[in-house]
């Protein structure tokens, strides 16, 4: 995307001077915010001990239930975080490729806020329209675009008609083609549509710093510079909240129940309010994670035989205890193969039927994986005979 400017902007050699400066500048804040995205990913694979998908809760995500709880800043913290390498990569290279062009066409402040602020749009309409949890910085690229399709439209005596025509092509065509990839599954549409719309509404009150013919004006530079410095220190607030509430979770943590079978609640067990399910039920299987990357398999089975399903499940060097869950039989054992560590209990409460839980996570977090474990199994209940 080039621009050139009009002879209204030309017609100033210090104008001319601190356009060609602006072009030459380093695009510190495209460069910042990408290495920010890249030390977030890098440190969420070093928590997750590879696996992402297990911190992403713990780091920040966009959680439609707990930002109803309070947690505002899940909209911030979201931007910063990606579920892939696929997904870290385009984002990234998005973020080279746009912020590279809007960075000197805005200017750096302009720049961040109007980052900052699309990816919060694009969070905040996902949180109304999208109760999946969500992640990216997708809704904040989108509000690039916006910004660099506004701006030509908005100011139409700033740049030459042929700039104007080509930037707008070029910049809807993108549009188009982004909006109709995020339709495929596993993508948040909202997001890019939340972010779209914010970005070209805030563009809407930004004037271009590369072609701003005007004057500089003290109040309104420090202005500017007030309201740059207050989406820094939201920023810095929100991460600082997040890692709060992360460093609290702990066993004090109040629990929750969680009935395993809505057809037919026979029996029931309490986990941390922050677990939540990572798959729809699909039968008889349940699995929950914690935000610390523990998983949390649940099995119920009618008509079968624990000691047969130990038997197809586990390797025969392992050798489970009987012992008693919520006054029932059961047997517990535990494995650890690598670098996993396993939490197994099978429990038959009635002749006729079985439940088994096992829990699953990294072998560093085996002695906390375990007294979670133990704590789970005291709050199993069994209500009637299925």
């Amino acid at each position: 995307m080039e621009v050139e400017p009009t002879s209204q902007v030309e017609a100033s050699p210090t104008a001319k001077a601190e356009r060609i400066a602006r072009l030459e500048a380093m695009p510190w804040v495209t460069y910042t915010l990408l290495g920010v995205i890249i030390a977030v990913y890098i440190a969420m694979l070093i928590v997750g001990h590879g696996n992402v998908d297990r911190v992403a809760l713990l780091f920040g995500d966009k959680e439609d239930d707990l930002i109803r709880q309070g947690q505002w800043w899940r909209l911030v913290t979201a931007i910063f975080l990606h579920g892939s390498w696929v997904h870290i990569g385009v984002n990234g290279l998005s973020l080279y490729w746009l912020g590279n062009q809007i960075e000197r066409l805005y200017g750096r402040r302009r720049f961040f806020v109007l980052f900052i602020f699309s990816g919060i749009c694009g969070n905040l309409l996902s949180f109304l329209k999208q109760p999946a949890p969500s992640l990216g910085a997708s809704g904040a690229l989108f509000g690039l675009i916006g910004a660099g399709i506004i701006f030509p439209i908005r100011y139409p005596k700033l740049i030459s008609p042929k700039a104007r025509k080509a930037i707008l092509t070029q910049l809807i065509w993108i549009t188009v083609l982004n909006l109709g990839l995020s339709l495929a599954p596993g993508i948040d549409l909202w997001a890019h549509v939340g972010g779209l719309i914010g970005g070209g509404f805030l563009a809407l009150f930004l004037m271009p710093a590369l072609l701003d013919p005007r004057p500089v004006n003290l109040w309104r530079e420090r202005a500017l510079s007030l309201i740059t410095a207050g989406t820094v220190l939201l920023c810095l607030l929100s991460g600082g909240l997040e890692w709060r509430v992360a460093t609290k979770l702990s066993q004090r943590e109040s629990l929750v129940t969680y009935v395993s079978s809505s057809n037919n609640p026979w029996w029931s067990f309490r986990v941390p309010k922050s677990w939540r399910p990572i798959a729809l039920q699909q039968g008889s299987e349940t699995v929950l994670v914690s935000p610390q990357g523990e998983q949390l398999l649940v099995t119920e089975r009618l008509g079968a035989s624990p000691v047969q399903d130990f038997m197809a499940l586990w390797p025969q060097q392992v050798q489970p205890q009987s012992g008693q869950v919520a006054g029932k039989p059961a047997w517990l054992a535990f494995l650890q193969s690598g670098s996993t560590y396993f939490d197994i209990c099978v429990i038959q409460p009635y002749p006729t039927a079985f439940v088994r839980l096992v829990l699953v996570a990294p072998s560093a977090m085996a002695s906390k994986a375990h007294a979670d474990f133990l704590r789970i199994l005291k709050t199993v209940e069994f209500h009637h005979q299925p």
